[in-house]
């Protein structure tokens, strides 16, 4: 109870401390499942901080703890975090067995919360890798069965998950409206890291719609937040739309200077995924910035990265990029070609709001 205290006031430290002292005092007392709570727990401050390789650590203990005991359920959920982890690691191969063996536990258990929680997190790999009809069909199963079990933290975590998938399509129409949707649910649940998670998201659309001034108003509302709570991740995330605004807006020097202020955090993550949206932001004015061959390396890297990972998104965005740049320089033929080949592999793909950006750019030529 104080650890949860603790982190919810933003201390993690403290309840790190507080986790490690119980991990230790269950270790001697020689209970195994003790242990796996507080390695559990351990975890998820871990995971808070961006500290990615010492939750995954913790979540495999818990699992293995769990598992002597046969605490089947609980075994189940340290399997679902630790998926959580491996994806936000860029594994998406590890996460998506971790998820998979969360799946069947719970269903052989009858636990329907924590098959729609491994519902949803195989939503998030699902989008990841770019399979995003089958993502929405994870995520709408997992809202139906909150329906059954009145889980509205279930819901109000698939609404996000569709409001991802709805804004890649195109449809950012809907995925406001869901979008709206989750925040009410979070804030009626009192959690504030995932609305303001939530809220970032809504900042992120607003920038894509062209409301910038709104995005700006947002984003800034979510950094706040994420301050408070110390999310490593959602920091960096924060500044990275601010920055994206700025440059939407034509301040050059502004959105240089936002994205400075988070250079040295973003390199330590060890968020992939986090990474990549800050280096696409970074190029882009690096680029605009008269550093062309700099930004261009960057986004070449980015693009073999992603697509080693399988992440299909940020390989697409890349190439978007690449294509801007060379449409700024105009190299319209070469620029052009690019970009035709980029919209028609997005739209391939089902990335529709990608390939929109893609012909928007070879028509302003």
């Amino acid at each position: 109870m104080i650890g949860q205290l603790l982190t919810a006031k933003g201390d993690l430290e403290g309840a790190l401390q507080t986790y490690e002292q119980y991990s230790r005092l269950e270790r001697e007392k020689g209970n195994v499942e003790g242990m796996g709570y507080a390695q559990n727990d351990i975890g998820t401050v871990m995971a808070i901080r961006g500290d990615l390789a010492e939750a995954a650590k913790s979540f495999s203990r818990s699992r293995d703890a769990f598992h002597e005991v046969r605490s089947q359920d609980s075994e189940a959920y340290a399997l679902n975090n630790l998926s959580a982890v491996l994806l936000e690691q860029g594994n998406l191969m590890g996460a998506d067995k971790a998820d998979g063996e969360a799946l069947t536990i719970f269903r052989q258990v009858d636990d329907k919360d924590g098959v729609a929680y491994a519902l949803i997190n195989r939503g998030n790999i699902l989008d990841a890798r770019g399979d995003l009809a089958e993502g929405e069909k994870s995520y709408t199963e997992a809202q139906t069965i909150s329906g059954e079990t009145s889980d509205q933290n279930i819901s109000a975590h698939a609404l996000d998950g569709l409001a991802a998938i709805a804004a890649e399509q195109g449809d950012l129409d809907a995925a406001r409206k869901q979008i709206l949707n989750a925040i009410a649910l979070w804030d009626k649940l009192g959690i504030k890291l995932s609305s303001a998670e939530s809220r970032l998201a809504l900042a992120e659309l607003l920038l894509n719609q062209g409301h910038i001034a709104e995005a700006q108003t947002f984003a800034s509302q979510a950094l706040e937040e994420f301050h408070v709570e110390k999310a490593a991740k959602d920091i960096i995330l924060g500044h990275t739309v601010l920055t994206r605004s700025l440059l939407a807006a034509g301040k050059l020097e502004e959105a240089g200077k936002e994205i400075s202020a988070i250079a040295e955090l973003a390199v330590k993550t060890q968020n992939a995924g986090v990474r990549l949206q800050y280096d696409i932001t970074a190029s882009r004015i690096r680029a605009q910035s008269g550093h062309r061959s700099q930004a261009e390396a960057t986004l070449n890297s980015v693009r073999s990265q992603a697509s080693n990972a399988g992440m299909i998104f940020y390989e697409l965005e890349s190439r978007l990029a690449l294509g801007e740049i060379k449409m700024k320089a105009a190299e319209i033929d070469a620029g052009r070609a690019d970009l035709a080949a980029l919209k028609k592999d997005a739209n391939a793909r089902g990335y529709a709001l990608i390939a929109l950006k893609a012909a928007t750019l070879m028509d302003k030529s």
